[in-house]
């Protein structure tokens, strides 16, 4: 099971906009979460289903887009979960051509003829396309929500440090611009006498 080229490139185009923990210690944080809310383990799959197939799906997607809070987490898996049902989908097709394929004197070359009694005799194309067309919607949905939760949380990360030199810079100000206490109490000049002290000029005859 591969993903679709239009998934492919969509993870590689956006994947550049992720700015997950970079630190070690970030990295720690963002994976103890996953594990804190069974991010890998709490799935509902078939039986049949290869668990750790989808769960290597889910941790290429984590690696790839480093979420850091339980809202994107729960992007991030959405993102796994369509993924992984379009390819069971895309498996079941496959699995009931060959079947009717099979029904023909030359299994192996009947494709063009399997397809077309499918297509005239049955619903199942129309069916499993319909399903495609889902599990891709919800995939798209998934990652543009994950990526407008990214560009909001580095617009708030970049107004807050833009409020914080902002008041840096006006305590650097009130700092440098506010008077001595010899201005405020007429020390600071030796050429103005000091308040309330007593005039000692000699007085002339």
């Amino acid at each position: 099971m591969t993903p679709t080229p239009a998934q492919q490139n969509a993870a590689r185009q956006n994947g550049s906009l992720s700015h997950g923990p970079v630190t070690e210690a970030g990295k720690a944080t963002s994976s103890q979460n996953a594990r804190k809310h069974n991010f890998f383990t709490d799935t509902a799959l078939l039986p049949s289903d290869d668990r750790e197939v989808f769960l290597d799906l889910l941790r290429d997607y984590t690696r790839e887009f480093k979420p850091t809070t339980l809202t994107e987490i729960r992007y991030i898996r959405e993102m796994a979960d369509a993924e992984f049902r379009l390819r069971r989908v895309r498996e079941y097709t496959a699995q009931i051509e060959w079947k009717t394929m099979q029904s023909f004197p030359d299994p192996v070359n009947a494709g063009p003829d399997a397809f077309h009694k499918l297509a005239n005799e049955s619903k199942v194309l129309q069916l499993a396309l319909r399903y495609e067309r889902h599990f891709q919607r919800q995939f798209d949905s998934a990652l543009k929500i994950f990526l407008q939760l990214r560009r909001q949380a580095e617009t708030r990360q970049k107004a807050d440090a833009k409020a914080a030199q902002a008041a840096h810079l006006k305590a650097l100000e009130d700092y440098f611009l506010s008077p001595t206490p010899g201005e405020l109490y007429g020390y600071g000049d030796e050429s103005t006498p000091l308040q309330n002290e007593p005039n000692h000029t000699p007085q002339r005859n």
